[in-house]
């Protein structure tokens, strides 16, 4: 898909997305990184904060040396600009970034961009071929609409915290941020699809993702399970809730790691049943739940490295269960270039995941961590909008930017 855009290529910024222009007004977590994506594969995204505010993200989780460190990853090549947007002279700041992009990205919750002036049809007036992506706790329309919405909450609601943790037990958040992070990769691909129909069309449109609706949309099989099959749809520890034509589950080795295999087909559990013979173990292997049984004694009773080599050996599919520290020294980790490291004043060099996917003629990649609240206003005004060094300092003085 070629991106169908009427302005020129940033210099300095590459990938499959040069040349896309977009504007955020996204805060923690989905929207930001929905537009972190696109400027990874060489999108140049301006991200609009409010004066002495900025994105919350800046100050969320850990520090080091007062710098935090997940800001650094999730501003990444972004140029960031203060424009309080509730004044007129700050509203036309917007107004003239939006005439010019492609995307609009933003993540407030219905009815606060159009209190604003800058809802789905003001913008549209402004520039008919602008796509504006909006992600909200539960969508534009619905009764739930209105009401504020968060990750954990998303993944509760889409079903998905239903299927994680021990079946006895109540169910579990994943440690990490799964339903914003779902979104934001949802989000991306539906702005990416809108920026395709455009050049049929020439219009842009408004893409309305919910927080909820791309882990809904990925656990595709639990409706028709419940609804066809009468079947009570529960967390299973880590095994499939389904599972019992095939085993697929993350094992305890005796070292304190830990292991995950999956065997999916008849061949695969038929050398599964192999392996266990040729480690001098017996039993009705062709049934499932006694060949799971057998296996996770096993491999409890085995240090990893043994464990992952024998499934290597009996061509099965099995892997390790990484930390941090595992990833940054693996040997296939460093081969594909998964890990990117950038030099930052204060912490020197600073190691996070590359751009993803790799591409063979237009690569993305990471040019620099997360700015500084304003660290580029004076540019993309000066630059995009043609402003002098005297309106700049006006708007600075009156507290605007």
């Amino acid at each position: 898909m070629g991106v169908d855009t009427d302005t020129d290529t940033t210099p300095g910024l590459s990938g499959p997305l040069s040349g896309l222009r977009v504007v955020e007004l996204g805060f923690a977590i989905a929207g930001p990184l929905a537009g972190t994506l696109m400027a990874d594969l060489g999108a140049d995204v301006v991200k609009v904060e409010q004066p002495g505010v900025g994105d919350g993200m800046r100050h969320m989780g850990p520090k080091v040396q007062g710098v935090g460190l997940w800001w650094l990853v999730a501003g990444r090549n972004k140029r960031c600009i203060t424009a309080d947007i509730k004044t007129e002279a700050g509203a036309a700041i917007l107004r003239g970034l939006l005439a010019q992009a492609d995307i609009l990205v933003e993540n407030f919750r219905p009815g606060v961009l159009d209190r604003l002036g800058f809802g789905w049809q003001a913008v549209h007036a402004l520039n008919p071929r602008l796509i504006m992506l909006s992600i909200s706790g539960f969508g534009q329309t619905g009764p739930r609409a209105g009401r504020p919405g968060f990750g954990k909450l998303a993944e509760a609601f889409s079903g998905a915290t239903n299927l994680t943790g021990d079946p006895q037990r109540e169910p579990v958040h994943p440690s990490y941020s799964l339903g914003d992070v779902a979104c934001a990769l949802m989000g991306a691909f539906g702005a990416m699809s809108a920026v395709h129909a455009r050049a049929a069309t020439g219009q842009g449109q408004q893409v309305d993702l919910a927080l909820y609706e791309p882990l809904f949309r990925l656990i595709d099989w639990q409706l028709p399970l419940h609804t066809l099959a009468g079947t009570v749809v529960r967390r299973n520890g880590p095994r499939f809730p389904f599972g019992e034509a095939f085993l697929t589950e993350l094992c305890q080795t005796r070292d304190g790691d830990a292991i995950v295999f999956s065997a999916a087909t008849p061949s695969h559990l038929q050398r599964l049943a192999a392996l266990l013979r040729s480690e001098g173990l017996d039993g009705d292997f062709s049934q499932t739940g006694v060949l799971g049984d057998a296996l996770r004694g096993w491999i409890a009773s085995h240090d990893r490295e043994r464990v992952l080599q024998l499934f290597e050996q009996h061509d099965l599919v099995s892997g390790p269960v990484y930390t941090p520290a595992d990833l940054l020294v693996d040997p296939h980790v460093a081969a594909r270039g998964n890990v990117v490291r950038l030099p930052h004043p204060q912490l020197g060099d600073v190691p996070m995941p590359n751009a993803v996917p790799a591409f063979s003629a237009t690569p993305g990649g990471v040019r620099w961590l997360g700015a500084g609240l304003g660290e580029h206003t004076d540019e993309v005004l000066r630059d995009r909008l043609g402003y002098d060094a005297a309106r700049i300092a006006a708007l600075r003085r009156d507290g605007v930017i």
